[in-house]
């Protein structure tokens, strides 16, 4: 939640400041986001599990899912006021389909970097880390669609 909440404010003060994401806005998200998988990893430091991540393909998802979601928060911030509800900015906003096709887009990039991260799982116990790493993936993706089309279908009826 913390990645969205720095995607969040950046958005909020390129608004106000009348300005677009640049890529130097990007990368400081990706630094603030590698700093949370060092506390992650700092946190699973007594378990027997492992994290060997690998950054040049993580960096390509992220930095395009970065793009994307500020780019929503923006649109979506244009889009009310005040007293806006997320439902009126984003009827506002979007089409269904759309709205839909966007966070279907989302979904895709940050379950491709889970099955990145979970690939990455080095184990002191013998396990299948690919095969689990595959099942939680299109469990995500799965699981994903379905809440994204009740969320549409809640804003939208």
């Amino acid at each position: 939640m913390i990645y969205y909440r720095y995607c969040l404010d950046l958005a909020i003060e390129l608004q106000q400041a009348g300005y677009k994401a640049s890529n130097e806005d990007i990368d400081a998200i990706l630094r603030e986001a590698k700093e949370i998988d060092r506390k992650f990893q700092r946190s699973i430091f007594h378990l027997p599990l492992r994290l060997v991540l690998d950054y040049e393909k993580i960096n390509k998802l992220r930095k395009r899912r970065t793009f994307i979601l500020i780019n929503l928060y923006l649109r979506l911030l244009k889009a009310g006021d005040e007293d806006a509800t997320y439902k009126e900015m984003v009827m506002k906003t979007f089409k269904k389909r759309n709205f839909i096709e966007l966070n279907d887009t989302l979904l895709d990039l940050y379950s491709k970097e889970s099955f990145i991260i979970s690939s990455s799982l080095k184990s002191l116990v013998p396990m299948d880390v690919k095969a689990l790493a595959e099942r939680l993936y299109l469990h995500m993706r799965g699981l994903g669609r379905r809440l994204n089309r009740e969320v549409a279908s809640e804003i939208y009826g």
